[in-house]
């Protein structure tokens, strides 16, 4: 099935009314703070110079960014599962969420040891200045692994679809987690889950990976970086588009990742089912370079 089509990506998005969705995530708020100096003053108390914030806005991120892309594409039902502080942030978050008509009652509230990861980007003149980071520190008990595992299992019964998504360091710091999802999806077995993990990938069996290509090279044993990615990507903006293919290749090989060729998407054809395919403009889905399955064993054909 191709994507050129209106009609036929019409009826797709409409299939997608009837489509369940359970996702578990990293459940983030970005925030954005306007700073204007002309409306600072040195303070009384500590002689130190106040940053004065003209303008602040909030909206979704990390696994609350996809669960607002799934309330986009209107589906049936959109469930969450994952954990946030009892906060301010935790409380704009879930607030935000309801909005959209996504079912938050599945995420855990965790009163001690955890604050709602929050990146809060501080804004001078129109350019970002160093983020400050909520959660950092967080400590999720185990207490708190064994609720969200118990209303996952309860939602993913009645779920075609189930989406796991990790991006925070850290953010998993019971092993055991992972061992108890690995075996709840051997214990639903046909049912399709789809992992989109950045330190964890490696850890989860029987599901479809959603990677990327610096992903792929280490799942696959190769010794890449960010810094080898960064470097094809830089010199892709900085020669013509017929150079492309031949600057990526050459990369690749430098890099040994030579399983991994830069194609273009029309040559790719992916062997998913059906309701992949109905999901398949999730963020990035498809502009992604691969999915995996079973591990990390390719499903492509060319």
């Amino acid at each position: 099935m191709t994507f050129n089509s209106i009609e036929k990506l019409e009826t797709v998005i409409e299939k997608i009314k009837d489509v369940k969705v359970a996702l578990y995530g990293d459940f983030c708020l970005d925030a954005y703070w306007v700073l204007d100096p002309r409306g600072s003053e040195v303070s009384v108390e500590t002689g130190l110079q106040a940053q004065a914030i003209k303008k602040q806005n909030y909206s979704l991120g990390g696994a609350s960014n996809i669960a607002a892309n799934l309330a986009a594409l209107k589906p049936k039902e959109i469930k969450i599962f994952g954990v946030a502080g009892n906060d301010i942030f935790g409380r704009e978050m879930i607030s935000q969420l309801n909005e959209i008509g996504v079912d938050t009652s599945g995420l855990v509230i965790q009163e001690e040891n955890f604050e709602t990861y929050t990146f809060s980007k501080l804004i001078l003149e129109g350019k970002e200045q160093p983020r400050i980071d909520f959660g950092t520190f967080n400590e999720r008990t185990k207490e708190t692994d064994s609720k969200i595992l118990e209303n996952l299992k309860k939602a993913t019964q009645e779920s075609d679809i189930v989406i796991i998504n990790q991006q925070v360091p850290g953010s998993i710091t019971n092993k055991e987690f992972i061992d108890a999802l690995n075996k709840l999806i051997e214990e639903l077995e046909g049912k399709l889950f789809i992992v989109d993990s950045r330190h964890f990938a490696s850890n989860f069996i029987s599901v479809s990976l959603k990677i990327n290509e610096l992903e792929a090279a280490q799942l696959s044993g190769v010794d890449a970086s960010l810094n080898d990615v960064l470097m094809r990507k830089m010199l892709n903006n900085l020669q013509p588009s017929y150079m492309k293919n031949m600057i990526n290749l050459f990369l690749l090989v430098e890099a040994r990742m030579v399983f991994l060729p830069v194609i273009k998407m029309e040559f790719i054809k992916f062997q998913v089912s059906n309701l992949i395919r109905n999901l398949i403009q999730l963020e990035q889905a498809i502009l992604h370079l691969v999915l995996f399955h079973v591990r990390w064993v390719p499903t492509l054909v060319f």
